[in-house]
């Protein structure tokens, strides 16, 4: 399992908005199985439009334009948000390693 915290800054002194999109994106050998709920934290709410955040699609996460996390979310001038979630995969190339001194 890999955990990803995403952090957005607004480094300016006014209100703005973003959208949040992610993409995955692994090596040869490596099959995501399943992702988790994503959680909001930061001292700026979320908008009501983004509330609750939606459930993030493996499928659409490995595909060429992602997904999206949120979409025209606002933050405070000064504020920063992270979203964090995680993803299970399975890994084709681990080796099983067996110590040859406990063979019986």
């Amino acid at each position: 399992t890999v955990a990803y915290t995403l952090t957005v800054t607004n480094t300016g002194g006014a209100m703005s908005t973003y959208d949040l999109v992610d993409k995955l994106q692994y090596g040869g050998g490596i099959t995501p199985t399943a992702v988790t709920t994503v959680v909001h934290g930061g001292s700026d709410p979320l908008s009501p439009a983004n509330t609750p955040l939606p459930a993030l699609d493996l499928a659409t996460l490995m595909s060429a334009g992602g997904d999206d996390i949120v979409t025209a979310e606002t933050i405070a001038g000064g504020a920063s948000e992270s979203y964090s979630f995680s993803v299970t995969f399975t890994n084709s190339r681990c080796r099983s390693v067996v110590d040859s001194a406990h063979r019986t």
